[in-house]
């Protein structure tokens, strides 16, 4: 997983937030910039790894399999999928976590005075899964980490366990890959507004 880092108020060290809150676009057109270009750029190094990922997987083996069930790899698969679907899914997937965990460290950056504890709370968050594995008798505890953002851009289909995961919500049942789906889309429409109006209520020091 490629970590972006974008570290919205690295004026706090710095002491420049003194001065941008103070100009005429600091808390309005300034913050938006910021995040729009966090974004941006988290999306060209996304999109140039998922290019080279292609293509090499395409010199390499081609199209022919496309069209192929995901039951190839696993008869027990529950997803309706062709191969070039489960890519798709996986890209978009992939692409949303990366969306989120930029929305989360923006706001947790923007409640830190220093970028060390925010990039260490963002590393935590990306590799729990290499410390915590499933655990065979909590299932609350395999259904987070199944969404953690390192779990959440692998893919479900390899694992007969986690192929079966299911989340219910307000009586509704979601598999795993449609809750990872939602939870990475809200993320950002919570974060980021949130984290434009804490810098918005800064207090200069």
């Amino acid at each position: 997983m490629y970590l972006y880092y974008p570290h919205i108020l690295g004026e706090y060290q710095s002491g420049a937030d003194s001065l941008i809150l103070a100009t005429r676009y600091g808390k309005s057109k300034l913050i938006r910039a910021k995040v729009k270009a966090a974004f941006l750029f988290g999306t060209i190094i996304f999109a140039l790894h998922v290019l080279v990922a292609i293509i090499i997987l395409l010199s390499g083996f081609g199209t022919n399999g496309f069209s192929l069930p995901l039951q190839v790899l696993n008869a027990t698969i529950p997803y309706n999928f062709t191969m070039l679907q489960a890519v798709v899914v996986c890209v978009i997937t992939d692409f949303l976590v990366m969306f989120g965990m930029i929305s989360l460290i923006l706001l947790m950056s923007a409640n830190m005075n220093s970028s060390l504890p925010t990039m260490a709370v963002a590393l935590f968050i990306l590799l729990l899964p290499m410390f915590f594995g499933y655990s065979e008798t909590n299932g609350i505890w395999n259904h987070i980490l199944t969404l953690l953002p390192a779990t959440a851009m692998q893919p479900v289909w390899p694992d007969d366990y986690n192929c079966f995961v299911s989340y219910s919500v307000f009586g509704k049942i979601f598999d795993v890959v449609s809750i990872r789906i939602i939870v990475y889309v809200i993320l950002p429409i919570i974060c980021v507004p949130l984290a434009g109006v804490v810098f918005k209520r800064h207090q200069v020091k």
